[in-house]
């Protein structure tokens, strides 16, 4: 796996997307050193199926009861000092 910025991405977006096409890399985009996201063959994204996506890992959660529910929010409460 390797890292492009988003500047080199830019520059060399072709060259890139054949990389992951053809040589099955998965390549990480960065901005100033922090991840922003990845580029991975269409196989492997398949691979990850809906469960993976945001939409799809919040659909399947499981729905809180009211009593978890209220321990979560004691739990953020602010402290006081």
């Amino acid at each position: 796996m390797s890292k492009v910025g988003v500047r080199e991405l830019k520059s060399k977006t072709s060259e890139i997307l054949r990389r992951v096409t053809e040589g099955h890399e998965e390549v990480v985009i960065t901005r100033h050193g922090r991840t922003l996201g990845k580029i991975v063959p269409v196989e492997a994204a398949a691979e990850v199926g809906e469960g993976k996506t945001l939409r799809g890992a919040r659909r399947n959660l499981p729905r809180l009861s009211d009593e978890d529910f209220a321990a979560a929010k004691d739990l953020w409460k602010p402290r006081t000092s």
